[in-house]
Parts: structure tokens; sequence; C-alpha cells
């Protein structure tokens, strides 16, 4: 059943680091850098804030566990007409994700950054399926298993962001495709929208934020396997999560001018949870 499970499949290691923040008010000891990135750097550096390296690449490490809504499936035999099951069918699912990834990103201004992401994942889906209308006879509970497989991922993205003082705040633009192996390959947009704060701990830098992200994930499978005995079934499952928001904590502490540490908490107080562990580079 791994047919089933796979809407946050592309998603595996989309979260797996803080957001891009941008300038903040300039530390007392600080120093200043030349560079051509990121464009008008001097002019926020004259005004007092401190504009982040340029470059950065990161590694990140991502859990995730969510239930997902199969809104319509379809099967089709040896090429045959597509017929709806879902009429009769109910599915249950609910999918585990581990994955890890790297990420590279560029200032271009001091309010824009702009990544690309990839890395591997691997799912695991607890899938049941019941009859809607049981049959004298007939156990109205057809198949309850869990199924695993392993994919790699890529994407892209870009985040805004500004400040006032010691708060900032960022929206970012996630779209992210996964390579399943034996289906389609699954694409998902993510839109996060964050406020937060800019502090020192033990005179490192440190920011603190919440925010809400919304997951444009429902998405057609498509693909097929072969039958016992011989013969093939082409599948068209209609997925998305079930409950598309969250909201989301996080925090990064600065340990010097070019390692950064950051943890990443997301949920929807019921079926989801995800945690990002994330350490970067920049230069």
């Amino acid at each position: 059943m791994a047919i089933v499970g796979l809407a946050l499949a592309a998603r595996a290691a989309g979260p797996g680091g803080p957001p891009p923040i941008g300038i903040r008010p300039l530390g007392p000891e600080e120093e200043s850098w030349d560079s051509m990135l990121p464009i008008f750097g001097d002019k926020a550096r004259a005004r007092g804030y401190s504009v982040p390296l340029p470059l950065g690449i990161s590694a990140n490490a991502f859990y995730m566990e969510r239930a997902i809504e199969v809104k319509s499936v379809e099967v089709s035999a040896n090429g045959g007409p597509f017929v709806p099951v879902d009429d009769f069918l109910d599915f249950g699912v609910k999918t585990h994700i581990t994955s890890v990834g790297a990420r590279f990103d560029c200032w271009l201004f001091p309010f824009l950054n702009i990544y690309a992401l990839g890395g591997a994942f691997h799912n695991e889906s607890a899938v049941r399926i019941d009859l809607i209308n049981p049959v004298s006879g007939v156990p109205h509970l057809l198949i309850d298993q869990s199924s695993g497989f392993d994919g790699s991922m890529y994407g892209y993205g870009a985040t805004i962001s500004g400040g006032f003082k010691r708060f900032f705040a960022t929206v970012d633009l996630d779209y992210t495709v996964a390579d399943l192996g034996f289906a389609e390959s699954v694409t998902s947009l993510i839109y996060t929208s964050r406020i937060g704060w800019n502090g020192m701990i033990d005179r490192k830098p440190f920011r603190a934020w919440v925010g809400v992200a919304y997951w444009d994930s429902e998405r057609a499978i498509i693909g097929s396997i072969a039958l016992p005995g011989g013969g093939t079934l082409q599948y068209d499952v209609l997925q998305a999560p079930l409950h598309p928001w969250n909201a989301e904590l996080g925090a990064t502490m600065e340990f010097t001018r070019h390692w950064t540490g950051a943890v990443v908490l997301d949920s929807n107080f019921n079926e989801m949870f995800s945690v990002a562990l994330n350490l970067s580079y920049r230069f």
C-alpha cells in the first residue's frame, strides 16, 4: 500500500532549516566586511544594522508525522477504464517521514534571500481501509498494515524579510519535488509567515519566532503496480494533508559570525507534529 500516503513526501526536507531572517541591530563588537552581496548591504550597515554574510550552506535533519486525507481513488486493470473505489472504501492514513538534506542560500538584497535544497527521505505509512457499507458475512476491515519506501527530493524557494528595532517578520515560499521511484514525481508548495525577536544570550545573537504555515500539497499520485499472476493495476490517488494549516515555533543561535544552529517545531495541535534541526555555515 505504498501508493497511499505520498502527498507529504515532497515536503520531506523542506522545513529542515531556520528562516533566512536578514538584518538585525548591529552588535557592539561585530566586524564589517566588503562584499558585493547583498545589494544595498552597505546602506543597511550605515543605518546601524548587521547584514548577514551573503552565502550559506546548511545541513538539516527532519522528522514529521501527519494524517492524510484520501479524497479519491481510481483504479484500472490492464489498461481498461478507470473505476472509482472510494465510494465504498474508507481510507485512514498516518505517515511518518524522516529526512536529511542540505540547502544553499544567497542574500541578493538585505530583505530577499533565495535558496536551493536537496536531500533523501524515508516514508513510513500506516494504512487502514474499511468498507463504508459492510456486506453481511464480509469483514468490514480489509487492510490494516504499514509500508515504507525511500526517495529523494529537491526544491527552491525565496524569503522576504524585514525588521523594526529588535523585531522581524518573514514571508517564505517553498517549492519542492519528490522523486518516489515507482510513481510520478510529487510537488508541494508551502507558504510560511513568521514574526520574531532578536536578542542576545551570553553575548551571542539569538532569535526566536512564531509562525503559521499552509501546505498546498493536494496532489494526484499516478502510477502502476504488477498484479499477482500477471497483469498491471494502474491507480490515480488524490490526497492531501488532513489539516493543511499548522503553527510554528523556532529559535536560532549564532555561535560565531559563520556558524549558526537552529531548532524548528511545527504542529496543528491535533494529528501533525514535526521537528527540524539545522547547522549552517555562512561565508
